[in-house]
């Protein structure tokens, strides 16, 4: 990171990202401390402070703050703050991480702040980043490699690599470099974590284009990621499973205009079981301790999309659970649409959003700006 900002003069950032995470404690932290960075702590709790967030555009201009790293749902709610009096025109750059950024907010918070928002990517294992930012990027892009460390883009058949992937061709994202941890404590942990002669494989798909930037283009391993806030769906699924009537259940992310992704599920109850969705939500808040992780929506299903295989086809229920929640926000504002969503080999799931009226259609596009989705808009 010192080698990748050599070219940046000392400055002030201002961190409210929690010390106990890989993004707070790297990225802000050891990272900004050995690039001669000043570091202002915004309150130990950080952006979850309410009083902190109420004045930060104050802090801003007190500090003559440069950037700060932060997570698409503070930017969120930055966007509903106004500046006031605050003169903040000492911050140039903001970075975006830990979940998917929407193009379109992206766009508009830049132009309504008078900032540049980069977009990186990593994961703790990558002790923070796998790529970030330079001085420019494209849109949609997560950046490109760090120094000293490689991206490669291949089809893989289990621990093989089948295939490298040309430039535009969505496959598996493995990464190699000094970031790269030496493996999980639990050996069963580490079968598919590495693919042929140290290459960590990410879990997550993307592509590469002609200039090396890095794409994203969906998850492997299929976390639900809510406010920057990783769930896995095992957590809502086992608990769900242990319910008398529940048959089979399936956790995936419903997308929301704030938090990113919600967790929801969709179960397929025993046969002759009957159960209603009030009390699969009650049992659920029973017997799932992670607070964050219990389903804010619950679909009962007569059956799961599966694949030639026989595996459960979760991108099916992606798209289905997508493209219901639009509809719906369409229908809240009484915009007439609508709704359908591919899957696409390189640009992943795109939503097709056909706005019956043209008088509507600018209202559509600032409804669906904030949702981190793939959206053609016609």
């Amino acid at each position: 990171m010192r080698v990748y900002t050599a070219h940046l003069p000392r400055h002030t950032i201002v961190c409210g990202l929690p010390l106990f995470h890989i993004y707070g404690v790297i990225i802000q932290g050891i990272s900004a401390f050995s690039m001669g960075c000043q570091i202002v702590l915004l309150t130990p709790a950080g952006f979850r402070s309410q009083e902190g967030m109420k004045h930060f555009w104050h802090h801003i201009a007190r500090f003559k703050v440069r950037g700060f790293s932060t997570v698409p749902t503070v930017l969120m709610a930055l966007s509903q703050i106004p500046v006031g009096d605050a003169d903040i025109s000492s911050l140039t750059n903001i970075n975006s991480g830990a979940a998917p950024l929407s193009p379109a907010f992206e766009h508009n918070f830049e132009k309504q702040f008078n900032v540049a928002i980069a977009n990186g990517y990593g994961m703790t294992e990558t002790t923070a980043l796998i790529s970030r930012a330079p001085a420019w990027q494209p849109p949609g892009s997560v950046g490109m490699r760090l120094p000293y460390s490689q991206i490669r883009i291949v089809h893989r058949n289990k621990s093989k690599v089948a295939h490298e992937c040309a430039l535009g061709e969505s496959g598996a994202i493995l990464v190699k470099g000094p970031q790269v941890f030496p493996g999980y404590k639990d050996v069963r942990d580490n079968s598919t974590a590495w693919i042929e002669d140290g290459w960590f494989n990410t879990g997550d798909l993307g592509y590469l284009d002609g200039d090396g930037y890095l794409f994203l283009s969906g998850r492997a391993k299929d976390l639900i990621i809510r406010g920057g806030h990783n769930i896995d769906p095992a957590v809502i699924e086992e608990a769900l499973q242990s319910h008398p009537c529940v048959a089979s259940a399936v956790a995936v992310g419903q997308p929301d205009a704030y938090a990113g992704e919600l967790p929801a599920v969709f179960v397929v109850l025993r046969p002759g079981a009957h159960c209603s969705i009030e009390d699969l939500h009650i049992y659920c808040e029973q017997h799932i301790l992670e607070r964050a992780a219990i389903p804010r929506r619950i679909e009962i299903i007569a059956s799961l999309p599966l694949t030639a295989v026989g595996k459960i086809f979760k991108p099916a229920l992606r798209q289905r659970i997508t493209e219901s929640t639009l509809r719906e926000v369409l229908a809240e504002h009484t915009i007439e649409g609508t709704v359908t969503g591919s899957l696409d080999k390189q640009r992943g799931l795109v939503m097709q959003i056909a706005i019956t009226s043209r008088s509507q259609q600018e209202a559509a596009k600032r409804l669906l700006a904030p949702y981190a989705l793939t959206i053609d808009l016609v």
